[in-house]
């Protein structure tokens, strides 16, 4: 509930209330409420272990429950979540031979500001590193083959902005792929 409080006439008013789904909660204490910048309501129910989120008409569009023994709800919040890990992306190039395409997998576990990854290579002529393309990623892990065989590479992660984050380190290009375990 969200309820104005007027200490001078020492009279409250009911602004907004928001049910949970099914039969409803009542928490009897603990809990809180956080409104959005984009007016939807997140509520943490307290000694109810569950959090919710509504939208301005009061509509459920979220709901959980923790599970456990004597589990209770202090607070509950919601806000963007950007991480950049400590360690360097990971690449691994594979061509079948010296002459075929190379396919290039690319990830940053837990990296929340990657926008795309540029693949960066050699070739059997010169050990210069050249950017082959920027590839847009594609979840977890980005896949990209190049139709030339690459000696060696790196990747490196770009923001939206076209800022680089960071570099994986420099692979030398195998043959086959790992063993499956």
């Amino acid at each position: 509930m969200i309820i104005s409080v007027d200490h001078n006439t020492n009279t409250s008013t009911l602004i907004k209330q928001y049910n949970a789904p099914g039969d409803g909660l009542l928490s009897t204490f603990l809990g809180n409420t956080q409104i959005l910048t984009n007016n939807n309501v997140i509520i943490g129910w307290g000694n109810n272990p569950s959090i919710s989120e509504h939208t301005e008409d009061g509509t459920a569009i979220f709901f959980a429950t923790l599970v456990g023994i004597d589990v209770q709800n202090y607070r509950a919040f919601k806000y963007n979540w950007t991480a950049k890990p400590n360690d360097p992306p990971a690449l691994r190039a594979v061509s079948t031979s010296g002459n075929s395409a190379t396919t290039f997998w690319v990830s940053w576990n837990g990296a929340t500001d990657i926008d795309r990854w540029r693949i960066h290579a050699t070739t059997p002529a010169s050990d210069e590193f050249v950017p082959l393309d920027a590839i847009q990623r594609q979840g977890f892990q980005t896949t990209y083959t190049s139709m030339n065989y690459h000696p060696k590479a790196f990747a490196e992660a770009i923001t939206a902005d076209g800022l680089s984050l960071a570099n994986s380190s420099v692979v030398d290009t195998s043959s086959t792929l790992p063993a499956s375990e």
